[in-house]
């Protein structure tokens, strides 16, 4: 399945959705998971407390915050891939993120928690089918196919590592 049309989400995901490939879900997902991990794995536990500006994230907070989307996004995914019929809640990124900084992890769960959340989330479109990632339910009030779930994971965690790489780092 390729990139969704635009009446499968709502408008403010096109940011995310851009960013993607004309390709099947997995192949992103793959691609960028390798490219994410090497990033991560070449910051320090240092790096990973660092903020560019007060009240912005920690890269620790911004990885977990992709770590967090993608869950969010998957479990939308297979909800509507199985034709639910009840609208699925939104969620505040910001209490999500308050929560997690609580508990902070360390770059090893880090690493850990994205690659087992990346190898579930293959594994689920993996054996979505085409009818699957065609179905469109309600998320947030707006309407979202699971296709379309899949595409904002992967334009999501682009998003988030090139403001990293552009703010935090400057690659």
């Amino acid at each position: 399945m390729h990139k969704p049309q635009q009446s499968e989400y709502a408008n403010y995901y096109e940011t995310y959705v851009s960013l993607t490939e004309n390709e099947p879900i997995i192949h992103q997902l793959n691609e960028h998971s390798e490219s994410t991990l090497e990033l991560l794995e070449s910051l320090n536990e240092e790096q990973l407390d660092f903020a560019y500006a007060d009240g912005k994230w920690t890269i620790r907070e911004l990885f977990q915050h992709i770590i967090d989307t993608e869950i969010v996004f998957a479990y939308r995914a297979f909800s509507i891939a199985r034709g639910e019929s009840k609208p699925l809640p939104g969620f505040d990124q910001d209490e999500y993120a308050a929560l997690a900084a609580k508990d902070k992890l360390s770059k090893q769960e880090l690493i850990d928690a994205f690659t087992h959340t990346r190898q579930f989330t293959v594994t689920l479109f993996s054996y979505l089918k085409n009818a699957d990632l065609k179905r469109i339910g309600t998320a947030s009030g707006n309407p979202l196919s699971a296709n379309a779930a899949g595409h904002i994971i992967i334009g999501h965690e682009i998003h988030h590592i090139n403001v990293l790489k552009n703010k935090y780092i400057n690659e």
